[in-house]
């Protein structure tokens, strides 16, 4: 089942190829944004659907964040998932990830689709995520 991600919107001017991923700097999570509280991590989505070869990654301050950064794999190496991107993006999208058993060989642990924010269908899910705000 494909998954949200929370937290992390995509943005593109029409110069940044897939978009740039911004990363929600606390828990007061919106889509349609790209300021505030949203920071830029610094590497950018590759500009064509297909199976990716490489990775880029967020530096020093996000190099926990891995998007695929080059195409020309295959479904096997040389990490054997797809992404689906709008080629220069100028708009907003939302990071679903993980693909559904209708997506055959496509779907992994790196499949990545970005949609438009409103987008909506059966085969997607999320997972709840509890935020406690008392302090002790």
């Amino acid at each position: 089942m494909w998954k949200f991600i929370n937290g992390i919107n995509i943005w593109g001017d029409g110069t940044m190829l897939g978009g740039q991923p911004y990363i929600a700097n606390d828990f007061n999570f919106a889509e349609l944004k790209h300021d505030d509280n949203y920071e830029p991590v610094g590497c950018v989505l590759v500009n064509e659907n297909g199976y990716s070869d490489a990775m880029g990654y967020g530096g020093d301050n996000y190099d926990w964040l891995f998007v695929p950064s080059e195409n020309g794999g295959n479904t096997e190496l040389p990490i054997g998932d797809y992404i689906y991107v709008t080629p220069n993006v100028n708009d907003y999208r939302n990071i679903t990830y993980g693909g559904s058993a209708l997506h055959g060989v496509n779907a992994g642990g790196w499949y990545i689709a970005c949609n438009v924010a409103t987008y909506q269908a059966p085969s997607g899910g999320a997972r709840l995520l509890y935020v406690p705000t008392a302090t002790v």
